[in-house]
């Protein structure tokens, strides 16, 4: 089951061939399908161009080359970050049309890395609480346990690995 294993260890199957960085996005993509309208982890998803980024990254492995420590590794990023071409709204009624142009140096530094953004994750109204709900996107339930809190100011990235 892929959604069980590390980002080290997806890392080491796209570059031994045995998954491509396509076969794991469609993966990470149908689990989004699948398990979001239950948990409200993500709450902004760009699939076509993260499956756009894991093509030319799947061709690139064929190629031999050197994708980087996360080449391919699908990535939700905090909606406390910027990432180019999203919603950065904090949590916060007054920023959800807060569409920005350039990546938080955090989310330029992992694509640097290989890392493929596939959404934002949701947040407490500007990290600010011990749990994750707010007033635009809601609440995020745990995983393991829909009735309890996934925690803070990550809480939909607390997730089961690449959900």
């Amino acid at each position: 089951m892929l959604y069980y294993k590390s980002a080290i260890e997806l890392s080491r199957a796209i570059r031994k061939k045995q998954v491509s960085p396509v076969e794991l996005m469609q993966h990470t993509l149908d689990r989004m399908d699948l398990l979001n309208p239950k948990l409200n982890a993500f709450i902004a998803l760009d699939p076509e161009r993260a499956m756009d980024r894991a093509r030319v990254m799947t061709e690139a492995v064929a190629r031999g080359e050197n994708l980087g420590p996360f080449g391919g590794i699908p990535m939700g990023v905090k909606d406390l970050e910027d990432s180019a071409g999203l919603v950065t709204s904090f949590g916060s009624i007054p920023f959800k049309e807060n569409r920005v142009q350039t990546d938080s140096v955090q989310v330029s530094r992992l694509k640097a890395a290989g890392a493929i953004v596939v959404g934002k994750t949701n947040v407490p109204e500007f990290g600010f609480t011990g749990f994750t709900k707010n007033r635009l996107h809601g609440i995020t339930r745990n995983p393991w346990n829909p009735d309890a809190t996934p925690g803070g100011s990550s809480g939909g990235s607390a997730l089961p690995d690449q959900i």
